[in-house]
C-alpha cells in the first residue's frame, strides 16, 4: 500500500508538471497578441491624428488657390503644416493691414467732421445778427409799401418797428445803421399823409347824389292864402270862380314844366330831353369815377381837371336843384385835398443794414478754423 500511494504521487507530479509548460506558452502569446494590438492601435491613431490635421488646414486655407491633393504620409505632413501655418500668417498679416487702413481712415473722417462743425459753429449768427436780419426784411417790406402802395403811414410804421428790434442792442458797428433808420424815420412824418380811403369814399357818396339831381325847373307850389294854414280846408266857392282857378293852376304848372324863363341874374339853363338828361348823369358820375382813379394812382392834375369839369357841368345844367350849391360847395372842397406826395428815399438805413450784415459775415468767416 505504501508503494502504491508512492507511485500514485509520482504520478500527479508528472502530471502537474507537463500542464504547466503549456500553459506558459499560452500567456506568452497572449502578451504579444496584445503588444501587436497595441501597436496597431498606435498607428491607427497616428493616421487619424494626420488626417484630421490636414483635415482642418485644408478648411483653413479654403480660399486660397488650390493645391494638387497629396496623400499625407509621415515625410509630407510636417511641410503641409507649414505651408498652412504660412497661408494663416500671411491672412493675419493682411487683415492687420486692412485694420490700420480702416483706423486710418476713421481718424481722417473725425478730423474733417470735427473742423466742419467748428465752422458751422462759427458760421452761426448770434441773436444780434438775427435781430439785424429781420430789421433789413422790415425795411425791404418799407421800401415796397412806399414806392407800390404809395403809402408813407405804412412805411413809418415798418420803420418804427425795426427801430425797436434796434433799442437794446448794444454794437457799437450798429450806430451808423440806426442814425440812417431815424433820419428816414423823419423824412417819412416830414412827407404829411393823404386820405386816400375817405376821398374815395365822399366821391362815392358824391356819385349818389348825382344820379337824383334834376336837370329841368320844378313847379312852382302857390303860396297859402294870407292867414289861412295850407292844410285847412277851402272855402266854398261857386262853380264859375272855382273853374278859373283850376284854369289859372293848370297853366302854370304847363308854364313851368315846358316853358323857361331868362332873367338877367345868371345865363338860361340848356334845354335837355330825357335821353340828355341820363347821358349828363352818367357823364359827372364818370368824371366822380376818374377822380377816384386818378386819388388811388396820385395823379393830382387828373383828380383837379376831373372835379373842375364836374363843377362846371353842375353850373350849366343842375342850377334849378336847389341841392346844386351843397353839392358844388363839395366839389370845390375837394379839389383843394392834397393827393399826391412827395415820397422821400428811405434806401440809406437799408444800404448801412447791408453793410453791417457783410462786415459781421467776414468776421465771422475769419474766426472759423481753417
Amino acid at each position: 500500500m505504501p508503494g502504491e500511494r508512492e507511485e500514485s504521487a509520482v504520478g500527479r507530479t508528472g502530471t502537474d508538471a507537463g500542464a504547466a509548460v503549456p500553459r506558459a506558452g499560452s500567456r506568452a502569446r497572449k502578451l504579444g497578441v496584445r503588444l501587436l494590438a497595441v501597436a496597431v492601435l498606435a498607428v491607427v491613431g497616428y493616421l487619424g491624428w494626420q488626417a484630421y490635421g490636414h483635415r482642418v488646414v485644408s478648411g483653413l486655407t479654403a480660399g486660397s488657390p488650390e493645391q494638387p491633393a497629396v496623400a499625407p504620409g509621415p515625410a509630407t505632413a510636417p511641410a503641409a503644416s507649414a505651408a498652412a501655418l504660412a497661408a494663416l500668417r500671411e491672412r493675419v498679416d493682411n487683415q492687420d493691414r486692412e485694420r490700420e487702413q480702416l483706423r486710418t481712415a476713421l481718424t481722417a473722417l473725425k478730423t474733417e467732421f470735427d473742423r466742419e462743425t467748428s465752422a458751422r459753429q462759427a458760421a452761426v449768427p448770434d441773436s444780434d445778427t438775427l435781430a439785424v436780419v429781420e430789421v433789413e426784411h422790415l425795411l425791404r417790406l418799407a421800401s415796397q409799401r412806399l414806392w407800390e402802395a404809395r403809402s408813407a403811414a405804412s412805411a413809418l410804421a415798418l420803420l418804427e418797428r425795426a427801430d425797436t428790434l434796434l433799442a437794446p442792442l448794444t454794437d457799437p458797428g450798429l450806430e451808423p445803421v440806426r442814425a440812417a433808420l431815424v433820419a428816414d424815420m423823419t423824412a417819412l412824418k416830414l412827407a404829411g399823409s393823404v386820405d386816400v380811403e375817405g376821398l374815395y369814399l365822399r366821391l362815392s357818396a358824391l356819385q349818389a347824389a348825382i344820379a337824383t339831381l334834376n336837370p329841368a325847373p320844378r313847379p312852382v307850389s302857390m303860396p297859402a292864402a294870407d292867414g289861412v294854414a295850407p292844410d285847412a280846408a277851402p272855402p266854398s266857392v261857386g262853380f264859375w270862380p272855382r273853374l278859373w282857378s283850376n284854369a289859372g293852376a293848370a297853366l302854370r304848372r304847363f308854364s313851368a314844366e315846358h316853358l323857361r324863363v331868362r332873367t338877367l341874374d345868371a345865363p338860361p339853363p340848356a334845354l335837355l330831353s330825357r335821353a340828355a338828361e341820363a347821358r349828363l348823369r352818367q357823364y359827372l358820375e364818370l368824371l366822380l369815377s376818374q377822380a377816384q382813379l386818378a386819388v388811388l394812382a396820385r395823379q393830382e392834375r387828373i383828380y383837379r381837371d376831373s372835379l373842375g369839369r364836374a363843377v362846371q357841368l353842375l353850373d350849366a345844367h343842375f342850377g334849378f336843384d336847389p341841392r346844386t350849391p351843397a353839392l358844388r360847395a363839395e366839389l370845390v372842397g375837394l379839389q383843394t385835398e392834397p393827393v399826391a406826395l412827395t415820397l422821400p428815399d428811405i434806401s440809406s438805413s437799408r444800404e448801412r443794414v447791408r453793410e453791417y450784415l457783410a462786415r459781421d459775415q467776414q468776421r465771422r468767416a475769419g474766426a472759423a478754423p481753417r
